[in-house]
């Protein structure tokens, strides 16, 4: 599946928006694969926090919680 992530800074306060380090495109066998290379990069990139785009139109956002990551508003 071909999918859209966009990988994020901290918020500079509460209410801004944060900033874009980067939007990747590329293909994913599965759902696990995307979560985990999106969890990958965005550690490298020392994100604060990542959404994914997928093709059926269903969005996942996750911030980083500490060491982890873990989906917004789960």
């Amino acid at each position: 599946m071909i999918l859209t992530i966009a990988y994020f800074a901290e918020p500079s306060t509460p209410d801004a928006q944060p900033a874009i380090l980067t939007v990747a495109n590329g293909g994913l066998a599965t759902h696990s694969e995307a979560l985990a290379t999106a969890r990958n990069t965005a550690d490298q990139l020392q994100a604060h926090s990542f959404v994914i785009d997928f093709p059926d139109g269903t969005t996942e956002r996750h911030i980083r919680d500490g060491e982890r990551w873990r989906e917004k508003d789960a």
